[in-house]
């Protein structure tokens, strides 16, 4: 009779924490290089390369992987095809947004997609409304208006960008919160996040190459041809870098060290993203900006601590 140790994973909680964060550190730039690019491409074009080259790598592993997941995705086929479609449109549309604004902008509006997702969750899980859960939503939404309505008010050249962004930018965030929420149910069905993941980018290369066939048309192909070395090389990290790698690594430290050690960092990546562009290249942080992100925080800080006592609470249950 043979017996079957069980095999210890090599790499610690610790360790996986310092690999989480560094992750999340190299994710930071995402924004500043599709902005960048932006100057250079269209952003349909942008959307088109980078969605493309994402889906041939990781369609090329969804066929490795489905021989082993093969009942789980034939049962749970047209859920995960539902699960894609909002991002098929929400992808598209960040780009767009960045590339009409600024990283800075759109990563302060981004602090809402927390919030958002708060609310889904709240709602599909009937989760009682506490007043910490309340006051967290006051103080992101009114950090939401300062920095989308003051500029507009003050009449400022500095905080405000027009309105498509704004627009891009809200459905993206509704969007991204729905797909999470059915990310999590196609996870606990039994299907690999890096499938789900898989589908999902491939309905983004579809969506953005309809985009750019709609948009620019055979421009496109002018944009490839005119690209530098320095735009592969951030088309490099955007797409095999960022999506695949980071994207990956990202989720199985979620997997190894929990929700909340995840969301702490998240928030850590979600401020330096605002920074970042500043730094790098050069953009203005106006002070509507900076106060709206800091409410904002302080918002998702408190929703968060009404989710730890919700979940405290469902353990001891």
């Amino acid at each position: 009779m043979v017996v079957k140790r069980k095999t210890k994973s090599k790499i610690s909680a610790t360790a996986w924490v310092l690999i989480s964060v560094l992750a999340t550190l190299a994710m930071v730039p995402n924004g500043t290089a599709v902005k960048l690019l932006s100057q250079d491409l269209a952003p349909a074009s942008l959307a088109a390369i980078r969605y493309s080259i994402v889906a041939i790598i990781l369609m090329v592993i969804f066929f490795m992987m489905f021989k082993k997941h093969k009942k789980a995705i034939k049962k749970n086929l047209l859920k995960i095809i539902i699960t894609a479609i909002p991002f098929s449109v929400g992808g598209p549309l960040y780009i767009s947004a960045i590339a009409e604004s600024s990283a800075s902008y759109v990563s302060v509006l981004l602090l809402l997609s927390p919030i958002i997702f708060g609310i889904f969750s709240m709602i599909l899980t009937k989760d009682k409304i506490t007043k910490s859960s309340v006051l967290g939503i006051l103080f992101a939404v009114l950090g939401g208006t300062i920095v989308i309505l003051l500029p507009v008010l003050l009449n400022s050249s500095v905080g405000f960008f027009g309105i498509i962004p704004l627009i891009a930018m809200a459905f993206y965030i509704l969007l991204h919160a729905a797909f999470m929420v059915a990310v999590r149910r196609q996870n606990e069905s039994g299907v690999p996040l890096f499938m789900v993941l898989a589908v999902q980018y491939l309905f983004g290369a579809i969506t953005s190459m309809i985009w750019a066939a709609l948009t620019v048309g055979d421009a496109v192909f002018r944009d490839i041809a005119n690209m530098t070395t320095v735009d592969w090389l951030l088309i490099a990290y955007l797409s095999v870098g960022f999506c695949v790698i980071l994207r990956y690594v990202s989720v199985k430290g979620y997997e190894k060290t929990g929700t909340s050690t995840t969301v702490t960092i998240n928030y850590l990546g979600q401020v330096l993203a605002v920074i970042f562009p500043a730094l790098v290249i050069g953009e203005v942080i106006s002070w509507e900006m900076a106060v709206g992100a800091i409410l904002i925080m302080v918002g998702i800080f408190l929703t968060r601590k009404h989710h730890q006592k919700y979940q405290h609470h469902r353990s001891h249950a």
